[in-house]
């Protein structure tokens, strides 16, 4: 298949191959990962790295989308994606906020 036959493909609506089989071993892959959190959550801490990582061929993939002037439902589930990734990173990985931990009854007692 040439260049232009995989353009025109893309300009008349069908979705290309490959951008079909990345969306579903992404979808799968977050599958996975969610299923593994349900374990001790240390050992999900160690590969969320690679599922924040996703996130870059997401982004791309959405930026294709938008070039290629599809819906906006298509090319948002990307970036949103993304957004979620950088998030998660920043919450879990970078700057730990330690949101699970119990909670301190004397924190919440703003009366004295």
């Amino acid at each position: 298949m040439s260049v232009q036959s995989a353009w025109r493909r893309t300009r008349t609506g069908c979705t290309p191959g490959p951008l079909r089989g990345t969306a579903v071993a992404i979808e799968a892959l977050l599958a996975a990962f969610f299923w593994f959190r349900l374990t001790p959550f240390d050992a999900a801490l160690e590969v969320v790295w690679l599922i924040r990582a996703l996130a870059v061929p997401a982004l791309i993939i959405s930026a294709l989308m938008v070039t290629w002037d599809r819906p906006g439902y298509l090319w948002t589930a990307g970036v949103v994606y993304a957004v979620w990734a950088r998030v998660g990173f920043w919450v879990e990985v970078a700057g730990p906020v330690e949101w699970r931990t119990p909670i301190e009854p004397s924190a919440l007692n703003s009366r004295k």
